[in-house]
């Protein structure tokens, strides 16, 4: 069995196959074929037979092969050598918001990969990264928390997140191959099997009232941009005071692709939050971060932290509002066009995505089955009484 599974490895990579005997057809244990090209791709290929060989000796073969006849690399750097180069491309190709992101995974990759050279990246070492980030949190658990204050919880890192920086450094790596810093890697890097999304479990109103009477300031008008209008992240933490129209109840939004839509203004306690930041600023950004002078990055630790204070035990995150919002008009007896223009949503099917109908309404109209049901047998009963008679 362990013998299948080692071939079955084999195969992935093109380069490394195990031999096949001729006659018998079966795989010679220790014998492999290696395949590779001279003149590079375009060229002829070459074959060559090894055995005596374990797989990893066969693969580190391979690897010399290659370095042989693969273009000159210029030279060795580490890892924290060049990301600063790395970064300076990606923001010319990727939003704002995923650079922000890259930039909190790379905190953790570096402290990994950051003091190795390029040329010693190995599987072992990213093997040992998923580990190591599956025993971290969110945050730093605090042993001995004041009892004045209160703090998010500090919740694992999961799954998807670790696959997240893993891509991540498959795009640096990439780089890094193409500006000839390194070779590409003889392994492809490790993941986490893809794994079934979970079910979103929507926040209740009467839970989000309860969230917000524990939010600060800044946080509590953030999940009525979030939760009442169904703003992205981004969209609600740059919105500025001059694109909010109160009397025209509409607020002009920035969405994805710098594409603008109006929203409308419906709901009160977000009409008086925005009152009360137009009377203080009636021009730049709504909501502005008093360490930065500028816009939020995030508001996601206060929010989590307001949530653990109003006793809810949902995941609570930004963009489940979004989730609520469209879900709650749909219910409401919103059409779904007026929910996707609201929504930003160039195609219908991406606001269909976002509409989870709640667990009560679909119960309440699963009834109408059973009412029918009723009706049907009333008036089977009053037929065969009037036919008896």
């Amino acid at each position: 069995m362990l013998q299948r599974k080692q071939h079955k490895s084999v195969k992935k990579s093109m380069s490394i196959r195990p031999y096949k005997d001729k006659e018998t057809g079966l795989i010679v244990p220790g014998k492999f074929i290696i395949e590779y090209y001279p003149q590079g791709r375009k060229g002829a290929q070459v074959r060559q037979t090894v055995s005596g060989l374990t797989l990893a000796q066969a693969q580190a073969m391979e690897l010399q092969l290659r370095r042989q006849y693969a273009p000159e690399v210029k030279h060795d750097p580490k890892v924290i050598d060049v990301v600063p180069d790395w970064l300076k491309d990606a923001s010319l190709e990727y939003a704002p918001t995923t650079m922000t992101d890259i930039g909190y995974a790379l905190k953790k990759l570096l402290e990994h990969f950051g003091q190795w050279k390029l040329s010693r990246l190995n599987l072992e070492l990213f093997q040992a990264y998923m580990r190591k980030r599956m025993t971290d949190t969110w945050r730093p658990v605090v042993h001995n928390p004041d009892p004045e204050k209160t703090y998010a919880p500090a919740k694992p890192i999961g799954k998807r997140r670790i696959n997240t920086e893993l891509k991540y450094m498959g795009l640096f790596i990439k780089y890094c191959v193409k500006k000839h810093h390194m070779l590409p890697l003889p392994f492809q890097i490790p993941k986490f099997q893809k794994l079934p999304k979970t079910q979103k479990v929507l926040p209740s109103m009467s839970e989000v009232d309860s969230l917000l009477l524990h939010c600060h300031a800044d946080a509590r008008l953030a999940v009525l941009l979030y939760h009442d209008v169904g703003l992205r992240k981004t969209e609600a933490l740059t919105l500025r005071a001059e694109n909010v129209l109160l009397d025209d109840d509409v607020m002009l939004v920035k969405g994805k692709g710098d594409k603008e839509r109006f929203v409308p203004i419906v709901s009160e306690q977000l009409r008086g939050e925005l009152e009360k930041r137009l009377e203080a600023r009636n021009e730049g950004y709504v909501l502005i971060s008093p360490r930065t002078g500028g816009p939020y990055k995030d508001l996601r630790k206060a929010i989590e932290g307001a949530a653990e204070r109003a006793g809810i035990s949902k995941n609570i995150y930004n963009h489940l509002f979004r989730h609520a919002n469209a879900t709650n008009l749909l219910e409401a007896g919103a059409d779904l066009e007026t929910v996707q223009h609201n929504l930003g949503h160039a195609d219908i099917k991406t606001t269909q995505i976002y509409l989870h109908t709640k667990l009560q309404h679909r119960i309440k109209e699963s009834r109408k089955l059973e009412k029918y049901r009723q009706e049907q047998k009333t008036r089977r009963n009053v037929n065969i009484k009037s036919n008896n008679g």
